[in-house]
């Protein structure tokens, strides 16, 4: 996969809710197949992380701060010695993207076998709620939309998880368990995946998600056997449980 900026543009749009109709449909459906793009939109969701992290802001204001006194030094010729002319702010910016990679990169070496969870983990998609007519009909439909691809996971589980229409709709309980499942609450995020029924048309993705649980729980014993249900018929996720499966053999 060629990294053009276009790419980075789709896949911060898709990450910021920004991506609509069309383009969000197809998107979504390049995430299912493309192991790559997956990778992709998982690092960039992790740079995004780190960028919102209050002590590297602190870091990036402190080198700014240190790039305004150098040009200030340099402003009133405090500086006598002939030294070549350094563009400071371009070094700033450049430690700052080391500091960033250094920490995505740190993040993921100490998480052990989370990193497959990582690897694999994209949240369900926002899409359009149109599978069954008392979704489009929720009262706190926009405001759980919004909060959800805002990545607000502790306003979307107050809004559902004492919802009656929650239990008509399996459609919302994988928002309900992907929001659990982002705010540490595994357990919770378990029954939510299990409560699903096989003959649910959201019984894969629930599957799916389920296992990436047991994974980020470092439960391999109880992920395999998930999985392989997954890769024993034809669904969205076949290519992708065998994958893991095989990831997580060589992981233990």
């Amino acid at each position: 996969m060629e990294r053009t900026q276009e790419l980075f543009e789709k896949i911060d749009a898709y990450l910021n809710g920004k991506l609509e109709g069309y383009h969000l449909k197809s998107f979504q459906e390049a995430l299912k197949v493309d192991e790559a793009l997956r990778s992709e939109v998982e690092k960039y969701r992790l740079v995004q992380t780190a960028l919102k992290d209050k002590e590297g802001i602190a870091f990036r204001k402190k080198l700014q701060n240190i790039d305004s006194e150098l040009k200030n030094e340099s402003a009133n010729k405090k500086l006598t010695f002939n030294i070549p002319r350094i563009n400071w702010k371009s070094a700033a910016v450049f430690v700052i993207l080391i500091s960033l990679i250094s920490l995505v990169y740190f993040q993921n070496l100490s998480s052990g076998k989370n990193d497959l969870f990582a690897s694999y983990y994209v949240p369900y998609p926002m899409e359009d709620l149109t599978r069954g007519e008392e979704i489009s009909s929720h009262a706190s439909f926009n405001k759980l939309a919004l909060n959800y691809k805002n990545e607000d996971y502790e306003k979307v589980i107050k809004i559902l998880e004492n919802k009656a229409e929650t239990a008509a709709s399996d459609q919302l309980k994988l928002y309900l368990g992907n929001s659990y499942l982002n705010v540490n609450k595994e357990d919770k995020a378990i029954k939510v995946f299990q409560s699903i029924d096989e003959e649910s048309a959201f019984y894969d993705d629930a599957r799916w998600f389920l296992a990436l649980t047991y994974v980020k729980m470092n439960k391999v014993n109880k992920a395999i056997p998930v999985l392989k249900e997954l890769n024993a018929y034809n669904n969205l996720y076949t290519g992708k449980a065998s994958e893991l499966i095989k990831a997580l053999k060589r992981n233990k």
